[in-house]
């Protein structure tokens, strides 16, 4: 049976990632600014940390009739830089159970080449990305288009593993992949790839 899809599970759903003031109270007026627009927080991350901001996602809810652009100007207002709004297509994942998934389906690879399309898939879904590939490392990697963000890991065996999106990466965002391909890694290894 398939996994239902948001639009199953009821209004719109997205991805706003903000980056925030690190102050006493801007996250909760952040939230408070969403309610105000009958959105509903339904998951929440901190991306990063700098020492005067954070980077935040939020994950959300709305009926249909509000418009994304009322989003913007609420938590511009407040402060808040816009980073992206990205509807989403899947049911939120939760962080750890994903990195896990990731990780038994590493694990149970039994070839070089099914380890590799793990790496590909499993790090789109795990960084929430548009797309991702396992290339020859001495190719050019695709062209970002118009707002696309782009991470590239080498990897032992001459190739790269490139990833994008249309919203930026963060350092947490990094440090998943650089894992997820550490194991890889270790996978490739132990099966003499």
């Amino acid at each position: 049976m398939p996994e239902p899809s948001v639009t199953d599970l009821g209004p719109p759903c997205f991805r706003v990632l903000v980056r925030l003031p690190d102050r006493p109270g801007a996250l909760g007026s952040a939230a408070s600014r969403i309610g105000a627009l009958q959105g509903d927080v339904i998951g929440f991350e901190i991306v990063e940390r700098g020492l005067e901001w954070a980077i935040d996602e939020f994950v959300v809810t709305f009926p249909p009739d509000v418009p994304l652009d009322l989003l913007t100007r609420e938590l511009t207002d407040d402060g808040a830089t816009i980073l992206g709004i990205t509807p989403m297509h899947d049911a939120p994942i939760d962080a750890v159970i994903s990195g896990l998934q990731a990780a038994t389906e590493l694990l149970s690879s039994s070839d070089r080449t099914s380890v590799l399309a793990a790496l590909s898939g499993e790090s789109a879904r795990l960084l929430r990305a548009d797309w991702a590939v396992v290339m020859a490392a001495d190719e050019p990697p695709p062209r970002p288009g118009p707002g696309e963000s782009q991470l590239t890991r080498s990897l032992s065996n001459d190739q790269s593993l490139v990833v994008g999106r249309r919203m930026p990466f963060s350092e947490g965002d990094a440090e998943r992949l650089a894992a997820l391909v550490e194991l890889g890694e270790v996978v490739l290894g132990r099966l003499g790839s």
